[in-house]
């Protein structure tokens, strides 16, 4: 084959960097042994695993710069393989001068079958990162996108940039369905304050307000509902070969989705139907 196979970039979601810090993190959660680690090195930690073994398997202990660029994404919420191992590798590319990206997702578990994984953000990361390897313009040692919007919390209304009630109605076949009450109030983000967009009541009104000026979109506030929602699908209800999903702004067809920037007073609709 006349194919290299050099690694240009290497994209690493959540993964173990410390066999010795992840054994002490493992054991602190009194996991039954043997430990995942240890069935993968096949030798028990502290007794017959040598460290040449433990070293060979820990990517942030192998850092000497000469890595090809790095993607480091970890859920802050990940109990299974701590965010601190994917910290302990960007520290090391950091001391080394290596280039690598690295960023924690608010509300992210372990595992790409969670939703957190499939939002936007973590797709236009994604692809950021690879355009940039493949175009040659990656330099940073290390870039944190600017948090989403949707992990910002208002304790209060005062002192408000912008503050505008766009309405949502959501509708399955033939069936008009209502946003809940108190979406993206007093969650685990925003404990006793409010998320940017939020509900008050079952009226379909968002809040959405900001201390500065912002473009809120509606993938924002899908996100801190926790609906997967893009032009492919509206939490459960995926596009298929029978069904559509069809979006309309003050009764247009949009095809903005979730980048969809909210603006004052105006309807959206969400209808999921069979293909027309």
């Amino acid at each position: 084959m006349n194919y290299s196979s050099e690694v240009n970039a290497v994209v690493d979601w959540f993964g173990v960097t410390n066999f010795y810090t992840i054994s002490d993190y493992i054991e602190s959660q009194n996991v039954s042994k043997p430990s995942p680690m240890e069935s993968l090195l096949a030798c028990s930690m502290g007794t017959d695993c040598t460290d040449e073994l433990v070293i060979s398997a820990s990517p942030a202990l192998l850092v000497n710069g000469s890595e090809p660029p790095m993607l480091l994404m970890h859920g802050v919420n990940d109990t299974s393989v701590p965010p601190s191992q994917s910290q302990e590798l960007a520290d090391a590319l950091s001391s080394n001068n290596s280039i690598f990206w690295h960023h924690e997702f608010a509300d992210a578990e372990h595992g790409i079958g969670n939703p957190e994984w499939k939002t936007s953000e973590v797709v236009d990361l994604l692809s950021d990162f690879l355009e940039a390897v493949r175009d040659g313009t990656i330099s940073s040692h290390e870039i944190q996108p600017e948090p989403s919007l949707a992990t910002e919390c208002l304790n209060d209304h005062s002192n408000l940039a912008m503050h505008i009630h766009p309405s949502l109605v959501i509708q399955i076949e033939n069936t008009t369905y209502t946003i809940a009450a108190d979406i993206g109030i007093d969650t685990d983000a925003c404990p006793s304050a409010m998320h940017v967009a939020h509900t008050h009541s079952t009226s379909g009104k968002i809040h959405v307000e900001t201390h500065e000026p912002a473009n809120v979109t509606l993938g924002v506030f899908t996100e801190i509902w926790g609906i997967i929602f893009d032009e492919t699908q509206f939490g459960p209800y995926q596009v298929n070969e029978t069904h559509e999903l069809v979006m309309m702004v003050d009764g247009v067809v949009s095809d903005d989705w979730g980048d969809h920037v909210f603006s004052d007073g105006e309807s959206i609709l969400i209808h999921y139907r069979e293909r027309q």
